[in-house]
């Protein structure tokens, strides 16, 4: 059964924390953010300095947990393409999606695999029919690789088609 959220968050959090290559593999780059948002603030000062009569703009702690924070939500923005958005692009780019009365194929750009289902069809995940280049089926090679297609297709089609392929037990 897999954890959830809560779990993953504190697995993760432990795991983190008490392996020492994983730890070190965090504060080191943290402690270059540290330095990087030390120099931002230092030039933000500088700059904004003349507008409010040569005060500094970012002075109290409160002033630095707002920098941090900010500083923060961007460093999430770009993590989270890193490791959710560009794969997610990449998906996007990789099928094609048709629709014709009300059935919908999916085609797999790179190896020509389509995958066709009612929409709406809540089962479709156990009705979906897989189009087969030629000569794949007759191969374990290609058995195996049609297998493959249809797993990653499974896990577009979730995020793509929730109400037919959702993760949720229909």
């Amino acid at each position: 059964m897999k954890p959830n959220e809560q779990e993953t968050r504190e697995t993760f959090r432990d795991y983190a924390i008490n392996e020492r290559a994983i730890y070190e593999g965090i504060e080191h780059p943290a402690r270059l953010l540290a330095a990087n948002l030390r120099a931002a603030i230092a030039t933000i000062n500088r700059k904004h300095a003349p507008e409010i009569g040569g005060a500094a703009l970012i002075e109290t702690d409160a002033d630095k947990r707002a920098a941090i924070s900010v500083y923060l939500n961007e460093i999430q923005e770009v993590l989270e393409w890193e490791l959710i958005g560009a794969e997610r692009a990449a998906r996007r780019e990789r099928y094609r999606v048709e629709e014709t009365g009300g059935v919908v194929t999916v085609w797999e750009n790179p190896k020509r695999y389509g995958f066709r289902f009612k929409k709406g069809d809540t089962l479709a995940q156990y009705t979906v029919t897989v189009i087969i280049p030629p000569g794949k089926a007759s191969t374990v090679e290609g058995q195996t690789e049609i297998q493959a297609a249809t797993e990653e297709f499974l896990q577009y089609a979730a995020e793509r088609f929730p109400v037919e392929f959702g993760t949720e037990l229909h």
